[in-house]
């Protein structure tokens, strides 16, 4: 069975032409249009690659989850790269202009749907996001060998999986304004969405780290950059737990049942500690 079917790779060609255009706009050189054809050839060629590795990895995952994911696109999405780029110059690129659905897959015909976590999309969700970084670090590792295109190659993987990463989006009403006959289940989300409604402190985690190493790769090599963001995204995540998540209850019964709604904040990491000891 293929990979993607007929109607995602439309989909994924025109999120590819949108990207290329919106990373192509602002070029170095003589202002001719020889100098935009062959930047948006170079740029085309980086975001193909980008959006490859990108929708791939998402299925490879979600194949594990038994989760059918697609792309979608997302006309506020659009429209957002359009003007930011227009208005910015080329300056501003909204590198988000699709959303994903998510669908849980029998494992043969005939045989009920499984049932899939919050989390479980969240991890699908990240996956795509991961690659981009991770094809990032690879083309810093390039650069000797593939020169200006390999800095193209990072700009173009961390902007998508930065602003993937970016909640809120998709589920504002002004924001979300999508021509779609979908069901509400069926809606596409932005990948951020996925991750931070299905598990806050993995999504701060991972967008701070996100951020970090975009920023890191700028000015130092690969594996300084991967270590020294991971250390500070790590600590980051510990201050989101500690003023952030909330504290489990410290009496009565464990597990605590499912109607239990905490007010308290506080540092959660030192409780699941505390609660694997047997106290209280």
């Amino acid at each position: 069975m293929a990979m993607f079917k007929s109607k995602e790779l439309g989909t994924i060609a025109i999120i590819i032409l949108l990207l290329s255009f919106g990373f192509s706009y602002r070029f170095e050189g003589p202002p001719s249009l020889p100098t935009w054809v062959g930047n948006f050839i170079l740029c085309l060629l980086a975001v193909t690659l980008a959006i490859l590795v990108h929708e791939v990895a998402h299925k490879i995952v979600g194949a594990r989850y038994h989760i059918y994911v697609e792309p979608k696109l997302w006309i506020s999405g659009i429209v957002a790269l359009l003007l930011g780029v227009f208005i910015s110059g080329g300056r501003f690129v909204f590198a988000a202009p699709w959303a994903v659905s998510m669908q849980a897959r029998p494992l043969r015909p005939g045989m009920p749907w499984p049932h899939v976590s919050p989390k479980e999309k969240a991890i699908v969700a990240l996956a795509g996001t991961l690659a981009n970084i991770g094809f990032a670090i690879v083309a810093k590792l390039l650069v000797p060998v593939l020169g200006p295109f390999a800095q193209k190659l990072i700009d173009i993987n961390t902007a998508i999986a930065i602003y993937n990463l970016v909640p809120f989006f998709t589920i504002l009403p002004i924001l979300a304004f999508q021509w779609t006959s979908l069901k509400p289940i069926d809606a596409p989300y932005i990948e951020g969405e996925y991750v931070f409604f299905g598990n806050r402190p993995l999504w701060a985690f991972v967008f701070a780290f996100s951020i970090l190493i975009t920023l890191s790769l700028k000015f130092l090599g690969a594996a300084l950059s991967l270590i020294l963001s991971f250390i500070c995204a790590l600590g980051l995540w510990l201050l989101w737990h500690y003023f952030f998540e909330p504290e489990p209850p410290t009496k009565g019964p464990w597990p605590v049942k499912s109607t239990f709604v905490a007010t308290e904040k506080g540092p959660t990491y030192k409780s699941y500690k505390k609660i694997a000891r047997g106290e209280r």
